[in-house]
């Protein structure tokens, strides 16, 4: 786990889905997960939690931020979190923000899992 925290500090934007942060964090409730991994955390850097069906959340320099998933049909999720991914980077590099970027990732995502064929926008 040391190694992981290692890498945990070099980077400015931690994408990590809810399962992951349980993990690392080594605590199965994820509200106490993400406390503990933030505070890990050095100024400026954002731990963002990908939380499925729940949406998305963000912590940076202590303040949290939430986006909501809309109700889907879904039909895949294979990729979901690397949809999520990519958008919610494309807003940041849009200087849309920090809440901006949660929803867009989260719509993405939403809009992928639940289209056939896939669709990324509207």
């Amino acid at each position: 786990m040391a190694r992981s925290f290692e890498w945990l500090l070099l980077v400015d934007y931690a994408l990590l889905n809810a399962e992951e942060v349980k993990g690392l964090a080594e605590d199965d409730d994820l509200d106490a997960a993400i406390i503990k991994l933030s505070a890990r955390l050095g100024g400026g850097q954002t731990l963002v939690i990908k939380k499925g069906p729940d949406g998305a959340a963000a912590v940076r320099d202590g303040m949290l931020l939430s986006a909501k998933a809309p109700p889907v049909k879904v039909i895949d999720t294979v990729g979901a979190g690397d949809t999520f991914n990519a958008a919610f980077l494309a807003a940041l590099s849009r200087e849309e923000g920090g809440q901006a970027a949660l929803e867009h990732g989260v719509r993405a995502a939403s809009l992928a899992i639940s289209t056939f064929p896939r669709k990324y926008s509207a």
